[in-house]
């Protein structure tokens, strides 16, 4: 007897068991989203309005002794996204023009490099950095040039070509260009770390 009460209390709590789980509901619900995109930044500089740029920027002619000679202002434009700006000039003169040349630079009204700081020559190959700006921001920049007052002999013919360099990094890129001059003082930005 003690058998087959065990035999019908195991069978009733089975019956209850599955009885009791066909009973509970639970709501649920599903909603998907398609068509879904990721896409990279970008970052993308322009020269005088034009990108990629491949012009002449700067044209002096009948540069003289203790006269300053200054550029067309050329804007410069981080477009999308906010940038480091830098620049660089490579120079090559003949008879070693560029160290008697100062340079000055100016950039949205503010004299970063002032005339009688760096010559020419001093900024060759140099990557100068402009500053941190904003996205869609034009920069407006403008470099001048002095002859100095005591030359050598020298047949006033003498020229400089150069080429004219803008480069801009992200932000947040800790990478410092290798040769970079930052004339508001301190390292180029960066890793300072």
């Amino acid at each position: 007897m003690q058998k087959e009460t065990w035999v019908s209390m195991v069978t009733i709590w089975l019956a209850i068991a599955v009885i009791s789980v066909g009973t509970y509901a639970y709501f649920t619900d599903t909603e998907s989203s398609v068509g879904n995109t990721m896409t990279a930044g970008v970052l993308n500089l322009r020269v005088d309005g034009s990108d990629p740029y491949s012009g002449q920027l700067i044209n002096i002619m009948d540069l003289k002794p203790e006269v300053t000679r200054y550029s067309n202002t050329i804007p410069v434009t981080v477009n999308d996204n906010p940038g480091k700006i830098y620049k660089r000039v490579t120079v090559t003169c003949d008879k070693s023009l560029d160290t008697v040349i100062w340079f000055d630079l100016n950039v949205r009204g503010e004299q970063i490099i002032l005339t009688g700081v760096k010559k020419l020559s001093e900024i060759n190959n140099v990557w100068i950095y402009l500053g941190d700006f904003p996205a869609d921001t034009v920069i407006p920049v403008v470099q001048s040039f002095t002859l100095e007052k005591c030359l050598p002999e020298w047949t006033g013919k003498e020229q400089c070509a150069f080429k004219e360099e803008f480069s801009v990094e992200q932000i947040n890129d800790p990478t410092i260009p290798d040769n970079c001059y930052n004339p508001y003082g301190g390292v180029c930005p960066g890793d300072l770390t």
